[in-house]
């Protein structure tokens, strides 16, 4: 996995030349255009969305707004650990709590 952390300038096209099969956006500040000249793909991801798509050498990023974000290309699929849902927790003495 390569982890790449950039400025995107608003209207502006960054040319990143990395190989993979997975591409996923990790942080930023708002939409990105992502664009895989080699597959034909030119699509709007949120921060959090992976794909999975076909091997890749290049990708363009652009934003309407200037923003930091950080991305990553792999080859492989990159998971995501954090949890979702209802945590329960039991104390000693029987005194339990959920948190949704």
């Amino acid at each position: 996995m390569k982890e790449i952390t950039t400025n995107l300038a608003a209207g502006e096209d960054q040319h990143f030349y990395v190989v993979g099969n997975y591409f996923r956006i990790l942080e930023g500040g708002g939409d990105v255009r992502v664009r895989f000249p080699n597959l034909n793909i030119n699509s709007v991801l949120q921060v959090g969305i992976g794909v999975q798509l076909e091997r890749f050498h290049e990708v363009i990023l652009s934003s309407e707004s200037n923003q930091k974000i950080i991305f990553a290309a792999a080859v492989g699929r990159i998971d995501d650990s954090r949890l979702t849902g209802v945590i329960s927790t039991t104390q000693k003495g029987g005194a339990s709590y959920s948190q949704p």
